[in-house]
């Protein structure tokens, strides 16, 4: 299953933080996928409003995923999935998936 579930109801964008058993903790997946649905949303001018929300009653977002971001962006441990490249080949999506710049 995706880290991150999109639907729209109407001009509304809803985003749900699919990691419910990491208490939504960001990974590089989830990283890039809220890059993307941003940048999406910011091109589709019917959609007016994002709502970003979490799955679980545990937490809404508890920050990054320390155990699989930092080892990748200080380089001790190499890129392993497509999620992981776009994260170290593609700087933007730190920034766009943090709603930064």
């Amino acid at each position: 299953m995706s880290a991150l579930l999109s639907r729209t109801d109407g001009p509304v964008l809803i985003l749900t933080m699919n990691r419910p058993q990491a208490m939504n903790a960001i990974s590089p997946e989830m990283a890039c996928r809220l890059a993307d649905a941003f940048t999406a949303f910011d091109r589709d001018d019917a959609l007016r409003v994002c709502v970003l929300t979490g799955a679980g009653d545990r937490a809404f977002c508890s920050g990054g995923d320390l155990a699989t971001m930092l080892p990748l962006l200080t380089g001790a441990r190499a890129a392993e999935t497509e999620w992981d490249r776009r994260v170290l080949e593609e700087p933007e999506v730190m920034d766009r998936s943090a709603l930064r710049r």
